[in-house]
């Protein structure tokens, strides 16, 4: 057999590589050491739970898990008002500002600043009265301002609607704040090439969100609904679901039409106990595409017995422009028959869908999901 041997200038020559990539090596750990101090990871770590995103459009430009270029954080920021992330998370919350308190009628008017636009968000409309104690989009009313007068998880299914979503976060905060109203934010993103699952998306947000809060009331609001005034009531009756929406601004026409659409309508934004939501078994979770999904769920309440309560023409809203991007279902008109006889096996007891990643964001919590 062939004897292989090393020559002295070989072995020169091996020993200059093994230096170039120690040198290079060294470089790349200084350069990911600089990264890190630049996103301060360190402080996000140590004072919230690190929670892992996994592959998501909206997450990749607000996550502060892995570092992302510096315009999507700048634009992040800008976008929400956020101030340094360690600064923000280093806040100290024990003694709150007066200013912070829910504001009477007496003092502020009933009518709401509505952020039409992410300039808006800046310039225009207010921040929210009390954005130093959002945590992960929960806002908890400071002892000052004595007891809150309820609890709210808000349910937001989303995809593809960043801007509505940025605008609507923001906004709501601003108003349950002003109403004393202990409150939780939900984004529930479907991170998958199906076709949009609004239903499905609220089924999941419904049962991960009681993970993370112990509230009774659930709103379920479109991210393209913005209330326009302090009188619309984010609570919750133990006797009635309820629709929320009063009067729905048109911004094409400026002209308002009923919240109530047709006869029994309940879409858009309502608000359900626990117990009126599991006692229908949730939503179905056939339908993909856009519409039919709330028209079951109001069938399925009056199965239950259950009478919706309409809110007058005080509540109203502005309906955000958005492309209409999301197919219309070829499910047919749920008839009474048909949804009594699937209700018990196609619903929360029947969800099925894969959890990709969870990121918590000071003004919200975001489930992405495949379903």
């Amino acid at each position: 057999r062939p004897v292989s041997y090393t020559t002295a200038s070989q072995v020169k020559m091996t020993g200059r590589v093994c230096n170039y990539a120690a040198v290079f090596q060294l470089t790349v750990t200084l350069c990911a050491l600089l990264t890190f101090s630049t996103y301060q990871l360190s402080n996000y770590y140590s004072t919230v739970p690190k929670l892992l995103t996994i592959g998501s459009s909206l997450l990749n430009l607000s996550n502060f898990d892995t570092p992302i270029s510096s315009n999507n954080v700048s634009l992040i920021n800008e976008v929400n008002g956020l101030m340094p992330l360690s600064g923000y998370l280093g806040r100290n919350n024990s003694s709150p500002d007066p200013a912070s308190c829910p504001r009477s009628d007496s003092q502020a008017s009933n009518r709401l600043c509505v952020p039409l636009t992410l300039a808006d968000l800046n310039s225009t409309c207010p921040k929210p009265v009390d954005f130093g104690r959002l945590r992960c989009g929960f806002w908890l009313a400071p002892p000052a301002c004595g007891a809150a007068t309820a609890c709210v998880a808000v349910i937001v299914p989303y995809r593809n609607r960043l801007v509505n979503l940025l605008l609507l976060v923001q906004h709501l905060h601003n108003l349950l704040q002003r109403q004393a109203i202990n409150h939780g934010i939900f984004v529930v993103e479907q991170n998958d090439q199906l076709p949009f699952n609004r239903a499905k998306l609220l089924n999941i947000g419904f049962k991960l969100s009681q993970n993370y809060h112990s509230c009774d009331c659930f709103v379920f609001h479109d991210a393209d609904k913005l209330p326009e005034s302090l009188l619309v009531d984010y609570s919750c009756s133990r006797s009635r679901p309820r629709h929320l929406i009063g009067r729905l601004l048109n911004l094409a026409s400026r002209k308002y039409s009923p919240g109530k659409m047709y006869h029994n309508f309940f879409g858009g934004v309502v608000a359900v106990t626990k117990r009126q939501f599991e006692s229908v078994n949730g939503n179905s979770n056939l339908y993909y595409g856009w519409g039919r999904e709330d028209d079951e769920l109001s069938v399925r309440l009056r199965i239950k017995h259950w009478r919706v309560a309409y809110s007058d023409q005080s509540a109203k809203y502005v309906n955000l422009k958005h492309a209409d991007d999301i197919k219309v279902n070829s499910m047919p008109w749920p008839s009474v028959s048909a949804v009594r006889r699937r209700m018990t096996s196609d619903g929360l007891n029947s969800l099925k869908y894969n959890l990709t990643g969870v990121y918590c964001h000071p003004l919200f919590t975001i489930f992405s999901v495949q379903v």
